[in-house]
Formats: C-alpha cells, sequence, structure tokens
C-alpha cells in the first residue's frame, strides 16, 4: 500500500498552494502523486473527472442559493471521491507515495461536526437535502448523482447519507474518525500537515481568489471554528494512531518556513 502524506487546514490556508509546490520539487518517476482533494478533475491522473465536476457544481449551485444543508451534502460527496482516486493511484500509476489536499476522514468529521452545530442539517429529519439537488441540476447531472448514490447503497450504505451523518454526530470525537475511516476505507495518514494559519490571512487568500460567489461556510467564524474542529481532531488522533506522524505550521513564504513544509512532504 502506498504512503498517504495530508495536508489539513482551513479553507483559504493553502493547501493547494503547498501541493502543487511539492510537485515542483519532486523528480518525473520519483513514485509520487498528488491528490488535490476536493478538485480531483484538476489531476491529469484523476479516475473519475465527470464526477469530481458534478460535485463540484453541486457545491457552486448550493452556495449560489445559500442552501449550507445542501452545501455540506455536496462536501461529503466529494470525500466519497477520495478512496477512488487514492485506489486508482496505485493501481493504474503504481503511486508509491501520496500527497493529498484533505483527508476524508478527519476533514468529514471537522466539517460535519461544524455544519451540524450552525445549520438545519436533520431538521425536519425526515427531509433529504441532496433531493434539493433535482432541480439546481441538469436532467443528465441528476441520472449520473442518482447512479453514484445507487452504487454506494449496493456497497452495503442502506440508509440516507444524512442518517450517517446525524448518527456519527452523536459519537465521541475518536469514535467519528474511526467510523469515518472505516466507512471511507481510508487509512489514516503517514504524515499529517496541519497548516495553522491566520485567520485573518486565509480570508484574504480566500478574497484573492477568481471564485464569483464564496462559499456558505467561508465567513471568519465558521473558519474559526473549522480550525478549532481539526485542533481537536488532531488532539484525539494523536491519543488513537501514534503512528501518524503530525506537523503542525503556521505557513509563510519565508525560505526557513518554505523548506521545513516541503523537506516533511517530499520525504
Amino acid at each position: 500500500m502506498a504512503k498517504l502524506y495530508s495536508i489539513i487546514g482551513v479553507d483559504g490556508s493553502g493547501k493547494d498552494y503547498w501541493l502543487q509546490e511539492c510537485f515542483r520539487r519532486l523528480p518525473e518517476g520519483s513514485g509520487f502523486f498528488p491528490l488535490p482533494s476536493t478538485q480531483y478533475h484538476q489531476s491529469p491522473y484523476c479516475a473519475a473527472p465527470g464526477l469530481s465536476k458534478l460535485f463540484h457544481k453541486l457545491g457552486k449551485q448550493a452556495d449560489l442559493t445559500g442552501d449550507a444543508a445542501l452545501k455540506a451534502m455536496s462536501l461529503f460527496l466529494k470525500m466519497m471521491l477520495f478512496p477512488v482516486e487514492y485506489r486508482h493511484l496505485q493501481q493504474r500509476y503504481k503511486a508509491t507515495t501520496i500527497i493529498s489536499a484533505r483527508h476524508p476522514a478527519i476533514d468529514t468529521v471537522a466539517y460535519s461536526r461544524l455544519f451540524l452545530r450552525d445549520i438545519p442539517l436533520g431538521r425536519p429529519a425526515e427531509e433529504d437535502h441532496l433531493l434539493r439537488a433535482r432541480r439546481l441540476l441538469e436532467e443528465a447531472e441528476w441520472l449520473q448523482l442518482e447512479g453514484f448514490l445507487q452504487g454506494v447503497k449496493a456497497h452495503g450504505q442502506g440508509g440516507s447519507l444524512e442518517a450517517l451523518i446525524i448518527e456519527t454526530g452523536r459519537k465521541e470525537l475518536a469514535a467519528q474518525l474511526e467510523a469515518y475511516a472505516a466507512f471511507f476505507g481510508m487509512p489514516f495518514p503517514d504524515k499529517l500537515l496541519f497548516l495553522e494559519t491566520r485567520i485573518g490571512q486565509a480570508e484574504q487568500n480566500l478574497a484573492a481568489r477568481n471564485d464569483a460567489v464564496p462559499e456558505v461556510h467561508e465567513k471568519a467564524e465558521y473558519l474559526l471554528a473549522l480550525q478549532s474542529e481539526l485542533q481537536n481532531c488532531i488532539g484525539v488522533l494523536r491519543s488513537i494512531a501514534p503512528q501518524v506522524e503530525v506537523k503542525e505550521i503556521l505557513p509563510t513564504l519565508g525560505q526557513e518556513s518554505r523548506e521545513d513544509i516541503l523537506a516533511f512532504l517530499t520525504e
């Protein structure tokens, strides 16, 4: 099995930037491959570019309509593609080390705790927020999404994804991390880099993007809460998976910080 090095941090912390910088340093044929979650389709090695673009579009449509619950579900769908891409890099390209932006178990726990607390996910309990995607997507896109969800059910997840998120959210933090690692079929990373950025800097980075519509959770109070949730996850991960090598760093473009980050991820 390939080694997995994951970069985590709040939106605007620089995950994609540092992922790209790694592969400017690494020589071709090194056995290292990038896994740019959640925009997998930006990689030339992507296994499912159509689904990646579809889930990205769904998230953007949720942002346009201010639908925070649907946004949460779109993020979960994107995380479900992570193990598909992870296996593809090993099977098709014989990757020996995969460097990812995000980790599905850690990010899902952090984001879901935030969303479950701050948006009406599951209220009313019988509502399936994903059904609202039908009016935001083309018919062919909706059928593609339905096909993907049917495939999930065929592999043993019979209930709704929302019910899974709500049920898992009632567990202790350690149990949540283990439950999502099992659900995604993903190991915890061999190395974990946490970009503990200043929230003001993250906001500036987000504002500098070319996105016409900001994501519904890209607000200072959400970013602060998300950073706290990620820190909590790391604290628990140290106890349940002590083999994970964790580095927490305030990212800067200074030479010392730069070398520290790149050495950790490429050696």
